[in-house]
């Protein structure tokens, strides 16, 4: 592994191990600045419209957290570069609860090396990707092209609730290394919301070097050092405004996220089904609109769990977690027994959850800030209505006069 403390990595790392890299017999002169603003302004037009995007918690956790899926990784795919330098580039998050987080994107200078938006793990010896939060979907880190120094300004930051949901509000914007800080280079985060939190030192994916870090509340910085290197994930509870100065020996990577909290729902059953046919749907829903937030259906003839349902949650609200007979099933919900129990990773939550509730619906009051919340619906087959056999005659029963009746009981 050749070390990656200087702008040589760039001929000694093969374009393969680098996902992304540009080699450097493509790189295109850079156009002067005016030009480029122009160029901008003629295709994009008068207006700069917000960018749709989405965010996504990674699908394992590897070395990370136990709250790892509280972490919405901001994904850049439609990130475009010459917008950004032009003025910025505005971007609007439709998050899966029904929020919206909306910001503008702003590189300076505008004569730096140009940035891209690529996949995670930047490279084979990045931590992030490598050890933890592995399979991040879509394009989170915002990567520069070459050697330099670049700021990446976030502003107008703002997160507003789905529909129906009011106060609340507390989130925690997420800033990483989303490269290697080696020698000659650093990263550093200035945020005007909470101070900096470290939530992870992620390991090396060998050794245990780590960048040198500087935390003075406002400003977290990493400087580089050689060989391969950890990095660290910090937060801000609130920001309006977060900015990210890049300076890259070689190359430099950033990524971001949002947090808040996590909610899964699976389906379990304890002693298989009444009938063959029967399959079941289990729902997490906001309960001030009735919005259906995930849903999934059992299949199979197994007991599971099967595939859950999960969502991520960017405000304090309640939810609704229940579950129905899906289409196609002979027997009746009430056929069955339910059991709804509810667990948390965040120690300390106030968050109010169900243990063994015999329910098919069951309403949180609210969730809090950093929850980790996994549930499950498990049913038993209910009690049959058994046969009573005659053991004896059963006396006459004289009503009236003449008249007799007999009561049988079969």
């Amino acid at each position: 592994m050749f070390p990656r403390g200087s702008i040589h990595r760039l001929l000694a790392l093969a374009p393969a191990a680098r996902p992304g890299a540009w080699p450097r017999a493509r790189r295109i002169t850079r156009m002067p600045t005016l030009l480029r603003g122009l160029l901008a302004w003629m295709l994009l037009g008068f207006a700069h419209p917000a960018t749709a995007a989405t965010c996504a918690p990674a699908t394992t956790p590897g070395t990370a957290p136990a709250d790892w899926a509280t972490y919405c990784w901001l994904d850049f795919s439609t990130y475009v570069d010459a917008l950004a330098r032009a003025g910025g580039q505005a971007f609007t998050f439709n998050l899966s609860d029904g929020s919206k987080l909306s910001l503008v994107a702003t590189v300076t200078p505008a004569s730096t090396s140009t940035l891209r938006a690529v996949t995670a793990p930047a490279w084979t010896g990045a931590a992030v990707g490598n050890t933890a939060f592995l399979g991040i979907p879509g394009k989170p880190i915002l990567y520069t092209g070459n050697s330099g120094r670049v700021t990446i300004t976030f502003s107008a930051i703002t997160l507003t609730p789905p529909p129906g949901i009011t106060g609340g509000s507390t989130y925690s914007f997420v800033a990483a290394d989303g490269e290697s800080t080696n020698g000659g280079e650093s990263l550093a985060f200035t945020t005007n919301g909470g101070n900096w939190v470290v939530l992870d030192q992620v390991p090396p994916i060998s050794g245990s070097t780590y960048p040198t870090a500087a935390n003075s509340g406002a400003a977290f910085t990493e400087t580089g050092v050689g060989g391969l290197v950890g990095g660290y994930i910090v937060g801000s509870l609130n920001p309006t405004q977060v900015s990210t100065t890049m300076v890259a020996g070689g190359l430099q990577g950033a990524m971001f996220a949002l947090r808040y909290s996590t909610i899964s729902l699976n389906k379990t059953l304890s002693a298989g089904r009444v009938d063959p046919t029967d399959q079941f749907t289990y729902r997490i829903s906001a309960t001030s609109s009735n919005t259906v937030l995930g849903t999934a259906t059992s299949s199979g003839p197994g007991n599971g769990p099967f595939s859950p349902t999960s969502s991520f949650l960017t405000t304090q609200q309640s939810l609704t977690l229940s579950e129905v007979m899906a289409p196609g099933s002979a027997s009746p919900l009430s056929s069955y027994v339910p059991s709804l129990t509810c667990v948390n990773t965040a120690s300390g939550s106030p968050t109010v959850l169900p243990t063994n509730a015999a329910t098919t619906s069951y309403v949180i009051p609210a969730i809090s800030f950093g929850d980790s919340i996994s549930c499950d619906f498990t049913n038993a087959k209910g009690a049959t209505l058994l046969g009573i056999a005659k053991s004896a005659p059963t006396p006459a029963l004289k009503v009236g006069v003449n008249s007799v009746y007999t009561l049988t009981v079969t």
